[in-house]
């Protein structure tokens, strides 16, 4: 893997000592190259806000890896992430849950190939950056078991985006702000039980003495079998065609 200087990064290895105590020491230099090469693209792309390149440690590496604490990732399984941007949230879970199946789903051109270095630069094994749309994309490269995804639109909308992407009994966990409410029970009355079985709503600040949040929630669904792939396991990898410029 090539390496760079490796930065200090205080809060995120707090905040991983908390959830995983014995963590690979490997895990920060991993890190630590990701937000070097971030800063360093960002510079020529917007893949990130620039009033958040000072906070990327707490916005994004311990925001994303707080989705552990959300619900039970099984060892092994097929992750998919939904609208992934410059990795989030399924980089960083990744990062430290290596047993971990990953696809990074990516409509945005500049970001797919952000990603596709990133991942061969870190020499990652078991994880896939799929160029398009959800919802093609994720039915052609599912089942998956576990769906997580930042806010990248209601709750509905992402039931619906990857409908025939999942498997009977896969979770999928959302980070939303104030209008997860409202959402949640606009989903449990626009799905049957058959497509979500059940919706939670759980405050999110998995880290209150590093990096306190107020007004993030996590909606942890359970979807059914009305709406999961049908056939007979993962499909074949391919790229599909989508990406959108930019």
């Amino acid at each position: 893997m090539r390496m760079f200087h490796v930065e200090h990064l205080p809060a995120l290895q707090r905040g991983l000592k908390q959830i995983f105590p014995l963590f690979e020491p490997l895990v920060l230099d991993q890190f630590s190259v990701y937000q070097r090469l971030l800063l360093e693209w960002n510079n020529r792309m917007n893949l990130i806000s620039r009033r958040d390149e000072s906070r990327i440690e707490e916005r994004h590496f311990l925001e994303s890896v707080g989705f552990l604490t959300a619900a039970h990732f099984p060892q092994g399984c097929r992750v998919a992430d939904i609208g992934s941007g410059a990795g989030f949230p399924g980089l960083p879970v990744k990062l430290v849950r290596p047993d971990l199946t990953m696809t990074l789903i990516e409509a945005k051109r500049k970001k797919v190939l952000f990603l596709r270095h990133l991942c061969e630069v870190l020499e990652l094994k078991g994880i896939e950056v799929v160029a398009g749309r959800v919802e093609t994309a994720g039915r052609d490269h599912g089942p998956f078991d576990m769906l997580i995804s930042r806010s990248v639109t209601d709750l509905a909308t992402l039931v619906g985006w990857t409908r025939g992407c999942w498997r009977k009994g896969a979770g999928f966990v959302v980070l939303k702000g104030a209008s997860v409410y409202r959402e949640a029970e606009a989903l449990e009355q626009g799905f049957s039980k058959k497509t979500v079985a059940s919706v939670q709503v759980r405050r999110f600040d998995p880290f209150p003495d590093i990096a306190p949040r107020e007004g993030s929630f996590m909606a942890v669904i359970e979807l059914g079998a009305d709406g999961a792939y049908r056939g007979q396991g993962p499909r074949p990898d391919r790229d599909v065609d989508g990406m959108e410029q930019g």
